[in-house]
């Protein structure tokens, strides 16, 4: 991936004029549109989308090499419609991180997708969710079985 030189420079520098900000995105097939948040005062416009600011933190792993990735997306003073289209959904959801320049919001420097929700947790303060790559290290392999249904050819 390649940053920025505003990015590489505000990363380097003791104190920087600009911000980092943290875009994210939930989706799944039975929302309208996907719910797009900025850990921010105000809401950003990034490539025509419209992330609403809205206080959460993330809690990243301990990366021990035994277990794979979780990531703890801690959402604050949640909204009712926030709520709402979370219970409404009965599967994961698809989550995507991505980071950006206060001052370049069009330009991603950083993206992590591809994550699902394992679980989510909410009350009348807080929502909670633990988001995780696909396992692949405990996927089948081969995938297909090789029987003569699957591959009729091989057992002529």
């Amino acid at each position: 991936m390649t940053y920025s030189p505003a990015f590489v420079q505000a990363v380097l520098e003791e104190n920087t004029e600009h911000a980092f900000l943290f875009l994210l995105t939930l989706d799944h097939a039975s929302l309208d549109e996907p719910i797009r948040l900025v850990n921010d005062l105000q809401d950003v416009t990034s490539r025509g989308n419209v992330y609403s600011a809205f206080p959460f933190e993330l809690i990243l792993p301990q990366d021990d090499g035994e277990t794979l990735p979780e990531v703890m997306i801690s959402i604050s003073n949640v909204s009712l419609e926030l709520i709402e289209s979370v219970r409404s959904i009965e599967s994961a959801l698809n989550v995507t991180l991505e980071i950006i320049l206060s001052d370049s919001p069009d330009y991603i420097e950083m993206s992590i997708e591809g994550m699902k929700t394992n679980s989510i947790n909410y009350d009348a303060n807080k929502l909670q969710a633990v988001c995780q790559v696909e396992d692949v290290l405990n996927l089948a392999f081969p995938k297909e079985l090789y029987l003569p249904s699957n591959f009729p050819g091989l057992f002529k």
